[in-house]
């Protein structure tokens, strides 16, 4: 790790002043929540059954075996082997009863052992060009007991079950559920975006940040959050869980630090820890969602931490208005839960139809007409717009063609005040990145496959370092890491673009746009076989046994199709 700066503008450059910056860095002192709403009254809370010993054998099986253990070293590899290979092992039938009869005692009691709190919090870099001499490069991943994380495991499927089976959490609350995927959360807001569009409606979108979210969670306001959701017979579990924890921070040079307490937040690395941040930030999906109003509407989306807001309605200047309302209510929820955002990492973007708008004093096509910046449209269900459907009012001379006109329903141009102890003004942007995919504001998607196929190629020349003929990586290692980390760089959020049977994008750019993943397919072929670089692609395909990228990305975009309709119901598109 190199040196480290401060925020006063000095430096950490021993172990034990990176120690305790990264300290300061990934366990910071939250602001106090607003308890004052709390109430002794909560609703009736549902009852669970004991744990048996299914749950136990399927939570030990479900464990990686390789996974990096906590600070006592006990792989879970070890309770496998314990647990039993066989279905007839002796060694299940003594361990498996065993462990059971003491995961129900911690539940009943609501007691976690004191062994299974201390972690090991581990520094990792952040994913993307970043300055590694800034603490917030890095990121905390907190190595857990194994033993203890079976049964975190064991009451985050329960709570789980109990989520999906009373209907705890929003319908837009989609991450860390069982059964959905980033591509529901997509073509959910892609959908949402199109409808707006086909009612002759504008869409923007306002992407929120919280600074440091697992971090910063509010003990009591998470445990009053599950009573509230009648989860009340697991809390005293959580809170012993919760309580009473320390860690040791553990650099990349092996340097250990001593146990130091962590009084608040959820360790990062443990399998309980995304299903309670669900429960701690729901109501903030919920406060974010506007409906019955009479001039638009607003809808949150969640993924775990990544929460966006949807304003809909008939200009822009009803949905920054809505946007604002929407973003008070967020400010509201962060006092009571103890969060802070983080604005300058706030994105807003405009979706604009491109079918509806023709630039200044452009060339009418045959069925369109001349639209300048002091026209309206009114929007019809056909795709070409007739000159009856134009509406034009008196012009001066004096206006500038390429200003932005004053129109009393607003520009794409117009930003979002966001309140707070100094109001900040967050203009526009042309593109905004939501869950790793670019969304442009007329939803063409041209900069996410640029930004993918350059991605995919710097993956493939770093695969290149390694691929000597003599010293490197062998072809089976190098075949796999093509098809485990390259192609799905390349290929994230195909489902958004990728749809030939709507002719999402015109056949020529789609022909382009195959054949530059072809090339790239090709190059990665020559360097994993070390055959001649004018050997045929398909002849390196057979023979590596890799799927053509033509029928690669057909194959995605029908089991992505597949998956969405099998699914839950509620996350399930309407156009779908």
């Amino acid at each position: 790790m190199p040196v480290l700066k401060t925020a006063e503008g000095g430096v950490a450059e021993t172990d034990e002043e990176k120690v305790n910056l990264l300290r300061k860095v990934f366990f910071p002192q939250p602001p106090e929540a607003d308890l004052s709403d709390i109430s002794a009254t909560h609703r009736e809370q549902y009852q669970l059954p004991p744990v048996n010993d299914i749950e136990v054998r399927a939570a030990i099986k479900k464990a990686p075996p390789d996974k990096a253990p906590g600070y006592d070293t006990l792989p879970n590899k070890l309770w496998r082997v314990l647990a039993g290979a066989g279905s007839e092992s002796k060694s299940e039938a003594r361990f498996i009863p065993l462990l059971t009869t003491i995961f129900n005692a911690c539940i009943r009691i609501g007691h976690n052992p004191q062994h299974f709190q201390t972690s090991v919090t581990v520094t990792l870099r952040k994913a993307g060009p970043r300055d590694n001499r800034v603490p917030k490069a890095y990121r905390p991943v907190a190595l857990l007991n194994t033993l203890g994380k079976i049964l975190e495991a064991i009451v985050a499927t329960r709570i789980a079950w109990c989520v999906e089976e009373y209907k705890l959490l929003p319908e837009t609350h989609l991450g860390g559920r069982k059964g959905v995927s980033v591509d529901h959360a997509i073509q959910l807001i892609l959908g949402k975006v199109h409808q707006a569009w086909g009612e002759g409606k504008i869409a923007s979108m306002l992407l929120l940040d919280v600074a440091g979210a697992y971090d910063m969670v509010s003990h009591e306001r998470l445990l009053y959050n599950m009573q509230q959701m009648g989860l009340g017979t697991l809390t005293q579990w959580v809170q012993s869980f919760l309580t009473g924890r320390s860690t040791r921070i553990k650099l990349p040079n092996g340097h250990l630090s001593e146990a130091f307490p962590t009084p608040t937040g959820i360790p990062q690395g443990s399998p309980i820890s995304p299903i309670l941040f669900l429960l701690f930030n729901a109501p903030l999906v919920r406060a974010c969602t506007l409906h019955c109003l009479h001039y638009g509407e607003t809808e949150a989306f969640g993924w775990v931490d990544d929460v966006c807001i949807l304003a809909v309605s008939n200009s822009y200047e009803e949905n920054i208005k809505l946007l604002e309302k929407a973003l008070q209510r967020a400010i509201l929820w962060a006092r009571k839960h103890a969060a802070k955002f983080a604005p300058d990492k706030f994105e807003l973007i405009h979706f604009t139809n491109p079918k509806t708008i023709l630039r200044p004093n452009q060339v009418a096509t045959p069925g369109q007409t001349t639209i300048r910046p002091d026209q309206t449209i009114t929007r019809t269900k056909q795709d070409t717009i007739r000159p009856d459907q134009v509406t034009t009012r008196p012009r001066s001379d004096k206006i500038d063609i390429w200003e932005v006109p004053d129109d009393p329903s607003g520009h794409d141009g117009m930003p979002v005040t966001i309140t707070g102890d100094t109001p900040t003004v967050l203009k526009p942007t042309d593109t905004a990145k939501y869950l790793g995919v670019w969304l442009d504001k007329h939803l063409s998607f041209t900069a996410h496959r640029k930004k993918m196929l350059a991605k995919g190629a710097g993956s493939l020349e770093a695969l290149r370092g390694i691929s000597g003929s003599t010293w490197g990586s062998s072809l089976i290692a190098m075949r796999k890491v093509y098809q485990a980390v390259i192609i799905p760089q390349m290929l994230w959020g195909l489902s958004a673009w990728y749809c030939p049977a709507a002719r999402a994008m015109p056949r020529g750019d789609l022909d382009k746009l195959t054949n530059e993943l072809t090339k790239i397919q090709k190059r990665a072929a020559t360097l994993i076989s070390g055959a001649f670089r004018g050997t045929a692609g398909a002849a390196l395909d057979t023979e590596l046994f890799i799927t053509p990228i033509k029928l690669r990305i057909q194959q995605i975009v029908e089991e992505t199709a597949i998956r969405i309709l099998t699914g839950p119901q509620w996350a399930c598109p309407q156009t779908a």
